[in-house]
């Protein structure tokens, strides 16, 4: 992965070709993607940052189809936060990646969402997406999943609680492939639901994709689940919704394959450097208890 340094200094140089002169970056998250304020502009820089294997023009159509979402979204009354309109929004390339570019939202402290308030936002989003007519990926928020996995069973010395996530790994992977796939955010979990002047905003939408049925749902109560169990009382609402309630086997095992993947990918990413190794091995320990309780307590 070409280090935060570099992506800085070509950064820089974009800038500079896109007018935007003495600019001065602020990093606001450095994980999966460097998010950057181009600062005095009111533009974020979102930049996706690549492994050597990782092909730039895949990831470039992955940052041109969530552009062209959003686009949607927000003509449908969706809340998002806008890509920029000052500039051109992207794809835009810089040294060996490709980033795009965003409206600011300066941090805002508002009155949190309540449980059926949020899940009725999300459930909009979920309604618009539905009739969404542009192409998506198949299972694009599950593309790297495999990857990660691979990359756990190459461990040498892998403890009882990365045996168990990768048989559990191995279930889902399999039956997951034959359900029925709609289009869905693929990440909408709760930090990717930000305040703003404007009220609650969804932002990250580059897993957008084909997932199956409650995906969305499952994602935005899986930590939830995974760390407070199903009495907390989003996870509780959203258990009693009669499209859940009316097919609960299928949502169980849709919220066991979120879950798989979130563990799978974070403790990878982490153990390879690359993210938060407390975080990652907190969910790790959670884990068994998790599949405890939806298997025997749903």
């Amino acid at each position: 992965m070409v280090n935060t340094e570099t992506i800085i200094k070509d950064l820089l140089k974009a800038t500079d070709r896109l007018g935007l002169l003495n600019t001065n970056p602020e990093i606001l998250s450095d994980a999966g993607n460097l998010i950057v304020r181009l600062t005095p502009y009111p533009i974020v820089a979102r930049i996706a940052k690549l492994f050597e294997d990782d092909d730039p023009y895949f990831w470039k159509n992955v940052l041109l189809q969530e552009l062209e979402v959003v686009g949607y979204l927000e003509k449908n009354n969706v809340p998002v936060v806008s890509f920029t309109t000052q500039i051109p929004a992207g794809p835009h390339k810089i040294g060996s990646t490709w980033m795009t570019l965003w409206e600011y939202i300066a941090p805002l402290e508002i009155p949190p969402l309540k449980g059926k308030e949020v899940i009725n936002m999300l459930n909009v989003m979920i309604k618009a997406l539905n009739n969404y007519g542009g192409p998506l990926q198949i299972f694009g928020a599950w593309k790297n999943v495999n990857q990660a996995a691979e990359y756990l069973t190459k461990l040498d010395d892998k403890d009882k609680r990365i045996l168990l996530l990768l048989k559990e790994f191995e279930k889902v992977d399999k039956d997951i492939r034959q359900l029925e796939l709609f289009p869905a955010h693929g990440d909408a979990h709760p930090n990717n639901l930000i305040p703003s002047s404007n009220g609650w905003r969804w932002i990250d939408f580059e897993d957008v994709s084909l997932m199956p049925k409650f995906w969305d749902l499952a994602s935005f109560i899986g930590n939830i689940t995974l760390f407070k169990g199903l009495e907390h009382p989003v996870a509780d609402y959203v258990l009693n919704l009669e499209s859940v309630a009316s097919d609960k086997k299928t949502f169980q095992f849709v919220l066991k394959a979120r879950v798989i993947m979130s563990i799978t990918t974070n403790i990878a990413l982490a153990l390879e450097g690359n993210g938060d190794l407390d975080f990652a091995l907190a969910q790790l320990d959670n884990f068994a208890n998790f599949l405890s309780i939806i298997e025997n307590d749903f």
